[in-house]
């Protein structure tokens, strides 16, 4: 797991988190919408990426990373959700 401190791939892995986290939110939010109603799946994708990066440099800054290559980009999946989470109620 070492390859995870590597910029390149800890900057893709924040961005799939969020793209994925961010789509999986949109697609349990527009179950509960009717046709048309809501934002889109772009949207939603830039709202996740926003939540993961704010996650990732959170736990960067808090010093974090430093023993754990995989506790990052767990504070990263939390920070997207709590994110996402908010954007949905906000929504509701």
């Amino acid at each position: 797991m070492a390859w995870l401190r590597h910029p390149f791939y800890s900057i893709a892995t924040v961005v799939l988190i969020g793209v994925v986290s961010g789509l999986l939110a949109q697609a349990v939010v527009c179950r509960k919408r009717p046709a048309g109603k809501g934002p889109g799946p772009f949207t939603a994708a830039c709202v996740g990426l926003a939540g993961a990066f704010l996650g990732f440099h959170l736990a960067m800054l808090s010093n974090l990373a430093t023993d754990l290559a995989l506790f990052p980009f767990i504070v990263t999946l939390a920070g997207s959700a709590i994110i996402l989470w908010a954007w949905t109620r906000y929504l509701a």
